[in-house]
């Protein structure tokens, strides 16, 4: 999960401890590890049995600065160990539960890669 608008990244905002509702919605959905990206303008949500839509990935953007990106497998990124509190444990979840988000997610505007 992405904000790259200039005046609030969603690490700054972290850091005031005010995600965007948005986003919390998302984490709260999945409950698993969740961590400030490395740029600190993000979040990454990593959890176990996602096996994906005809195993590909799925970017949706929400807007020109916000997006929403998920991975079955394929990909590397970098880790910060930053995790979010209550949030430190890789957990199992439901792929019902991701499918949702994507087609919430998906009524903004989505693009399959």
């Amino acid at each position: 999960i992405r904000d790259r608008s200039p005046s609030r990244g969603l690490g700054d905002v972290y850091k005031r401890q005010e995600i965007d509702l948005w986003a919390w919605n998302i984490i709260l959905s999945v409950d698993s590890y969740t961590e400030i990206s490395p740029s600190g303008e993000g979040v990454h949500i990593l959890a176990r049995g996602y096996g994906g839509q005809d195993g590909r990935g799925v970017r949706i953007n929400r807007s020109e600065t916000q997006r929403v990106e998920v991975y079955p497998h394929g990909r590397y990124f970098a880790t910060t160990f930053e995790h979010l509190d209550g949030y430190e444990h890789l957990k199992y979840v439901d792929e019902s539960v991701i499918e949702e988000i994507i087609n919430r997610e998906r009524e903004l505007i989505a693009e399959t890669i």
